[in-house]
């Protein structure tokens, strides 16, 4: 199988991708637990189940348009990271298998080996497509489109994230969370398993939740620890370019690196069930919004992306609060919900990436039974 297009990168529940295609309509949140529809979401045919009304076109905002595909499960495991490459969808599982999907036909194992997958990114490097894997026992695998190895090296402790930004890094963590107040944080060359820079030893009660970025033409690995303090390190040396915080209401929770009325923005999610954008260069606060009415009782994001639709900057958040299971789609100029995704039943959806289909934004996601999904982002 082969893996091109827009690069992507994702780790666990969080990941940051660029697209520009044509944007969707738009809407607003009531509130209502599960992505019911508003009575304005009903009028325009944008259903929870995806059926659209006589009056709309195919394939409306929130439908389900490819997929479900169930991974093999048992010995293989469920999904525990998501990434997108274009039309490619990679999923990591439990057991250490790298699936690819084309979003058309039947997920193909791409690889196995190690330790359950923590992360997972796809992207170019050195003129070809590659996908890297971080594994929960140190080991961070680099392989070609076909599934050939390239690489497999294993670092001291857990992998947290793994990106491709102009060569494949991997960031792995030491905490014992009785006897360390701060953890051990080092980067990874994955083709070469040699350590990147000093080790990082200031994240007060670990890092809570990390991403990749880029800032003033620095490629970027972004952190969030129990302070809700976030840094921003030079993913070429590991060394520190500036740090700021949340605010010390709501623990940090997910973040992704978005672009924000034509800046870099870090997105991020919340315990006190809000939802944030940051400036990255400056650190002010842009937005910060309630996830819906009855926040805070909705808290409890699974998974979190950010991108663009069409000129908008984006977010896309899975919630499984009590079991209410919703997929918000949001508007980070103005924090208004644009809409709803379509889910089939009750199950969550752990695992979000934004990736291409006939040239077209869609939203991939993994869900609790070992399914893969695709949502439409709005008619082409």
């Amino acid at each position: 199988m082969l893996i091109g297009g827009v690069v992507a990168a994702a780790l666990g529940g969080s990941a940051f991708l660029l697209l520009r295609p044509d944007g969707g309509p738009a809407g607003q949140d009531d509130g209502r637990p599960g992505g019911e529809m508003s009575p304005s979401q009903a009028a325009d045919g944008r259903a929870e189940t995806g059926t659209p009304s006589a009056e709309t076109t195919v394939e409306p905002f929130g439908a389900e348009i490819a997929g479900p595909a169930a991974l093999p499960r048992g010995k293989d495991g469920d999904p525990t990271a998501l990434a997108a490459a274009g039309g490619t969808v990679v999923c990591g599982t439990g057991k250490g298998v790298l699936f690819g999907w084309d979003m058309r036909s039947p997920a193909a194992r791409l690889g196995d080996g190690g330790d359950g997958v923590t992360s997972v990114a796809a992207g170019a490097l050195d003129g070809r497509t590659v996908v890297v894997s971080g594994h929960e026992d140190g080991r961070m695998r680099l392989w070609d489109a076909s599934g050939k190895r390239l690489a497999d090296h294993r670092a001291k402790d857990r992998i947290r994230g793994v990106t491709v930004a102009g060569r494949a890094v991997a960031v792995s963590e030491r905490h014992d969370l009785v006897q360390d107040q701060y953890s051990l944080v080092r980067l990874w060359d994955v083709a070469t398993g040699e350590q990147i820079g000093p080790g990082l030893t200031d994240h007060f009660g670990g890092v809570k939740c990390l991403t990749f970025g880029h800032l003033d033409g620095e490629d970027l690995l972004v952190t969030g620890d129990g302070a809700n303090r976030v840094r921003l390190w030079r993913l070429s040396s590991g060394t520190l370019l500036r740090s700021f915080t949340t605010g010390e209401e709501g623990g940090i929770e997910l973040v992704a690196c978005a672009r924000v009325k034509g800046a870099p923005a870090l997105v991020s999610t919340h315990f006190d069930a809000t939802l944030r954008v940051h400036d990255l260069a400056t650190g002010e606060r842009i937005g910060k919004w309630n996830f819906s009415s009855w926040s805070p009782d909705d808290r409890g994001v699974t998974a979190l992306v950010a991108g663009l639709l069409g000129d908008t900057p984006i977010a896309v958040a899975a919630h499984a609060p009590g079991g209410k299971v919703t997929v918000r789609v949001w508007n980070l100029d103005d924090g208004e919900v644009i809409g709803h995704l379509g889910l089939r039943d009750e199950s969550a959806v752990y695992h979000v990436a934004i990736a291409e289909l006939d040239g077209r934004p869609v939203v991939a996601g993994a869900d609790e039974r070992g399914r893969l999904h695709v949502w439409s982002l709005g008619p082409p």
